[in-house]
């Protein structure tokens, strides 16, 4: 088991590679300029300049020690997201947002897990009635539902009909 354990974790460092790869990729080489959409559109060359300097948009892509790609790597397993176009630390905006995710997140798993596990029993114990066949279909048809639509009708209602919680965190 423990051979299991590491092989699976030694498997995780070429995934995680790929795709920060990949995300950097996308917002590198199909966003357009970064500094220009930073500074604005009436900004000048010098501006535009200090921000691709600030930001380390002026060193090379990838093939280099210093180059984007390495920065990008060692502040993502440093957890050093780096700031918003705001200029506030996107750690500290991700850190505020942690307790209003939290109040939702748990209390509606152990509200699922409650509802799941009385579903199984309930067709354990009605195992083979028409009841049974029809909580199953209830249950694949909840699953086949995309997770989005579930959020979106809950922010819809729990906060904009109910008005429990703000819709969007600062």
């Amino acid at each position: 088991m423990t051979a299991y354990i590491i092989r699976r974790l030694l498997y995780l460092i070429p995934i995680v590679m790929g795709v920060l790869l990949v995300t950097f990729c996308l917002f590198t080489l199909v966003g357009g300029d970064i500094s220009q959409q930073i500074a604005g559109k009436n900004a000048d060359a010098e501006t535009i300049a200090e921000i691709r300097h600030e930001y380390g948009f002026d060193k090379p892509l990838f093939l280099a020690w210093d180059s984007q790609f390495l920065a990008h790597f060692k502040k993502a397993f440093t957890f050093n997201f780096g700031r918003a176009l705001d200029r506030e630390k996107i750690g500290e905006k991700i850190f505020r947002g942690v307790g209003p995710s939290l109040a939702l997140t748990v209390p509606m798993f152990f509200g699922t897990l409650v509802i799941s596990i009385s579903f199984a029993l309930i067709v354990a114990f009605l195992r083979g009635t028409v009841w049974d066949h029809i909580i199953v279909f209830l249950c694949v048809a909840g699953v086949s539902i995309p997770y989005l639509s579930f959020i979106l009708f809950g922010q819809y209602y729990f906060a904009y009909k109910l008005d429990w919680f703000p819709i969007f965190y600062d």
